[in-house]
């Protein structure tokens, strides 16, 4: 029955752009963000300047740069790590293909 509720909503396209807007900011902030604060190897000598990127990085990136998935959007992170939290490749073309086709 979930299945039959899931496909009635499937076409309806603000739903689109909410799945992907949530996808994206969890590409570009949230996982990126867990991934700093949670590492036990990143020290609070690191993480100070990181939030402190975060905080200029929200206030003056081009939220056109949030479409793209395969760079980070935001300085507060390495592309290293970007890459080790970024989501499957599936994932990432299903997100690219309804950010290009809303944009």
């Amino acid at each position: 029955q979930l299945a039959y509720i899931v496909r009635c909503f499937i076409d309806l396209e603000f739903l689109k752009v909410l799945y992907c807007s949530g996808a994206l900011i969890g590409l570009h902030l949230i996982e990126p963000f867990l991934s700093l604060t949670t590492a036990s190897t990143t020290t609070y000598s690191k993480r100070i300047p990181a939030f402190n990127q975060l905080y200029n990085d929200l206030n003056a990136t081009d939220p056109a740069k949030l479409l793209d998935v395969h760079t980070p959007a935001f300085n507060f992170i390495s592309l290293r790590r970007f890459e080790e939290t970024k989501y499957n490749d599936d994932v990432c073309r299903a997100i690219e293909t309804v950010g290009t086709e809303m944009a």
